[in-house]
């Protein structure tokens, strides 16, 4: 593709490097030392990918449907301020290249996403994601989720809601690797960016609620 063409929103056909398998990638942002920041549309993950490894798709390919689904696990919400890197990875690793079932317990209508329980039913015992990351101390079991008086966005973790799907998708907000390249540099972006929306004290941290409904518009 002509590097001229590869303008921020334009769809084309990406070579994912690890796999080097051909991807539907939305161009998020150009570099000039010919790299380009890529949504994966079917896929969910952000990466950079080398402008030579960057085809024309065709139009009728294109115009398809993002095959990748918004989705957040349900009843539980990280142990500390949001989810660790720890929790990150030990998360990826128990959902990478598997096949698991997903319960779809709630449904955001204006995030177009949904709340789930994951399972992995491959081995003889069933593996509980959820579960699982209470279990390996990354999480808390949320009691909002039990509670029939709040609504589904009363019963949501702040995380939920900042960053949105939507911010990490337009590549407004770091992607999970470009995180890791700033605390690499001393520099933690999450926390910075954080208090523009919560405040607290010794980790009780608050969501203000003119910021939810901000997001929520």
């Amino acid at each position: 593709m002509k590097r001229s063409h590869m303008v921020k929103g334009q769809i084309a056909a990406v070579l994912y490097t690890p796999g080097r398998v051909w991807h539907r990638g939305e161009i998020l942002q150009t570099y000039e030392n010919n790299a380009v920041k890529v949504f994966f549309v079917d896929y969910g993950t952000i990466d950079y990918v080398d402008c030579k490894n960057i085809k024309y798709l065709p139009v009728e390919f294109s115009k398809l449907s993002k095959q990748a689904f918004r989705g957040s696990l349900s009843h539980i919400k990280p142990v500390k301020r949001r989810w660790t890197k720890e929790a990150v990875s030990d998360f990826i690793a128990m959902v990478t290249d598997l096949l698991l079932y997903a319960k779809i317990e709630s449904i955001e209508l204006d995030t177009n996403s949904c709340h789930i329980s994951l399972v992995n039913t491959i081995n003889e015992t069933d593996i509980y994601i959820n579960k699982e990351m209470i279990l390996k101390e990354h999480a808390l079991c949320d009691s909002n989720w039990d509670n029939p008086n709040l609504t589904l966005r009363e019963k949501m973790h702040w995380t939920d809601v900042f960053p949105s799907f939507e911010m990490y998708e337009t590549g407004n907000y770091p992607s999970y690797s470009d995180l890791g390249i700033f605390l690499a540099n001393n520099y933690d972006y999450e926390r910075k960016n954080d208090n523009k929306f919560i405040h607290g004290v010794d980790g009780d941290y608050t969501v203000f609620t003119n910021q939810l409904n901000f997001m929520f518009r």
